[in-house]
């Protein structure tokens, strides 16, 4: 394939995505503004089938961070709107959920949408519970996500990393391990436990505006614990 090929063909797929996103905001605009079950047009279901049958998903894959297990944290997540991919599942667009989840071959993957919330983002976000001997060693900012780092003197560590949850995607590997839906107290919980004991257990959930994860090597009663008493600001 000549460099001149490969160019049009990039170009072609963010056109694609574009308007396939900009239709798919549009079916939206509609299912939000109507009462009744909501009925997609034969428009967007022919474009969505013919994109669906003729896109190879792997080509089309979302980009995540890539963290060795020697680093604790298994989960892989991107902040950002990445959706463009998630629209070649035929799943994606028949759904109406405010979390769509998509689940592949080697992870299962969780996008936000329809979350549109004005309220200030909280940096200060903390730990209300800290298992014994971890303390608070590091913290990055970014503009709409935060990673905090505990660490105990055994060197064992427990990632906590949150943001605003709209138009953003998480991926969860599934192949090390097991699923399991948790609902405690009004809460729903996903959570991942590693099948290798060497590895992180992970938390993931989410209220209307932020996005949370917690990874580490910690019991699955300790890991909800500290979910359920997050410190905040305000």
């Amino acid at each position: 394939m000549t460099m001149r090929m490969k160019t049009n063909e990039a170009i072609f797929d963010i056109l694609l995505n574009d308007a396939l996103v900009s239709m798919y905001e549009e079916e939206l605009i509609e299912l939000m503004s109507l009462s009744k079950e909501h009925t997609y047009s034969n428009k967007f279901e022919k474009t969505i089938k013919i994109v669906g049958n003729n896109i190879n998903l792997k080509e089309r894959s979302i980009a995540v961070f890539r963290i060795t297990k020697k680093a604790i944290v298994t989960v892989a997540a991107v902040f950002g709107f990445l959706f463009g991919g998630f629209l070649t599942q035929p799943s994606v667009y028949a759904a109406v959920e405010n979390v769509i989840k998509e689940i592949f071959s080697t992870n299962d993957s969780y996008t936000f949408i329809n979350y549109n919330s004005s309220e200030e983002f909280d940096k200060n976000i903390k730990f209300g519970y800290v298992p014994y001997g971890y303390d608070l060693r590091t913290i990055y900012y970014n503009n709409n996500s935060v990673t905090l780092i505990y660490d105990d003197t055994n060197d064992h560590q427990i990632y906590f990393e949150y943001g605003k949850n709209e138009g953003t995607s998480i991926s969860i590997d599934n192949e090390t391990h097991k699923y399991e839906k948790i609902e405690k107290n009004s809460n729903m919980f996903n959570y991942y436990e590693a099948i290798d004991n060497n590895d992180s257990n992970i938390l993931m959930w989410h209220d209307n505006y932020y996005l949370y994860c917690i990874s580490a090597q910690l019991s699955k009663g300790e890991i909800v614990k500290i979910a359920e008493n997050l410190k905040r600001t305000k």
